[in-house]
């Protein structure tokens, strides 16, 4: 199962990780994106760049405790607009959340800390 776009880092995914759990097969594998936690600390106002022919900037950047919340713009010939905002997860708090939900962190994908795999303990 991939569950990519951060939708890991909203305020309440704990219902989502729930579906989840329901659609994994013993066996089976949950591969999840998340923001990095030390994003967390970087964004700011301005922040973004280009991926392919997308160009994305992040503003109003505003921090509450594990929180952030701000507003991305994407552009391709027009505009794209939303607000969102973001609860920070580091490891300890990802097995946490996913142990809440009855799965298991297995480990990172890759040498950075935003492509994980879940599985049923």
């Amino acid at each position: 199962m991939l569950l990519a776009s951060h939708l890991i880092n909203e305020p309440d995914s704990l219902p989502l990780l729930a579906a989840v759990r329901r659609h994994l097969s013993a066996g089976g594998r949950a591969i999840v994106e998340c923001y990095s936690a030390g994003w967390f600390d970087t964004v700011a106002d301005g922040s973004g760049g280009t991926l392919g022919e997308v160009e994305i900037s992040l503003s109003e950047v505003a921090r509450d405790r594990d929180l952030l919340s701000a507003v991305i713009g994407r552009s391709r010939g027009r505009e794209w607009v939303r607000a969102f905002t973001a609860r920070r997860l580091d490891q300890a708090g990802l097995v946490d959340l996913l142990a809440k939900a009855g799965l298991r962190f297995r480990g990172w994908c890759a040498s950075t800390d935003t492509w994980f795999s879940a599985d049923l303990p």
